[in-house]
């Protein structure tokens, strides 16, 4: 029950940082472009959880992961 409790509390606090947070008018937007389908992998090949994400100056795309 204590542990409960305990997460309980940590969420709350967690979600009231988020909601102050995302009241901020100061935050700068982040402008993004959504592509579906952007990333495709060779038949049977499944990348995984990603670690980290990149390009060079060419616009080539790099995803690191720990997949084997």
């Amino acid at each position: 029950m204590r542990n409960q409790s305990a997460l309980l509390s940590i969420g709350l606090a967690l979600f009231a940082a988020s909601s102050v947070l995302a009241q901020t008018p100061d935050a700068p937007r982040i402008q993004y472009e959504s592509i579906p389908d952007f990333i495709k992998m060779p038949t049977g090949l499944y990348m995984g959880e990603a670690m980290g994400v990149a390009t060079n100056s060419r616009g080539d795309f790099y995803v690191f992961t720990r997949s084997g």
